[in-house]
């Protein structure tokens, strides 16, 4: 029987770096694989350093936002191979709790990232709307959309993020491709040095 394949990768469930993960997956035969969602670069590097996943896989830049600090920050504390570099195209929706209109959402919250590469289109379309990168764990876009879900979050929210975190959290894609220019972000593929 032939061992899974163990990914830790910054994201959570639905973030794009996931869809980047199913992505190379598919292309490059890997199947069934085990994903560990770890949030942050520097917990993927970590664990790949202590052998607790076999291949890591993160978010390097944005055609739009540029580099992300904080993955150039982690690459340069840990030893690895750079398995691959790719590119993925990506699509931004905003995405609410069910019900929720345009008109009933006060903040937009994302990651950094996203909202910078969204600059433009936020400030053309939504320069009524609060911006906000949440804290903590609540600045990966699918983390804020799983928030969303949850009893008790608040209803004058929406959270940029790709479109398939309306589906894998039960809330309404309020709109489906907010027209940001089309713009890719570069994934890194590691494994242990």
């Amino acid at each position: 029987m032939q061992k899974r394949s163990k990914i830790g990768i910054q994201g959570f469930r639905g973030s794009f770096n996931d869809q980047a993960c199913q992505l190379y997956c598919e292309d490059h035969g890997i199947q069934e694989p085990e994903v560990v969602y770890l949030y942050r670069t520097e917990k993927v590097l970590r664990a790949l350093d202590a052998g607790d996943v076999d291949f890591g896989l993160f978010a390097l830049a944005n055609s739009l936002s540029g580099v992300l600090m904080e993955s150039v920050q982690a690459m340069g504390e840990y030893l690895f191979s750079v398995q691959d570099v790719f590119d993925m195209p990506v699509t931004y929706s905003l995405i609410a709790k069910k019900g929720a209109t345009l008109k009933s959402i006060t903040t937009i919250m994302s990651h950094p990232g996203i909202l910078a590469a969204c600059k433009g289109v936020l400030a053309t379309q939504y320069p009524e709307k609060r911006l906000s990168t949440g804290e903590g764990i609540l600045t990966d876009q699918a983390a804020a959309a799983a928030y969303l879900s949850e009893p008790g979050s608040p209803d004058t929210v929406a959270v940029l993020a790709p479109k398939i975190c309306a589906d894998l959290y039960g809330l309404s894609a309020l709109v489906p491709d907010i027209g940001a220019p089309k713009n890719t972000t570069t994934f890194v593929w590691c494994k242990k040095r």
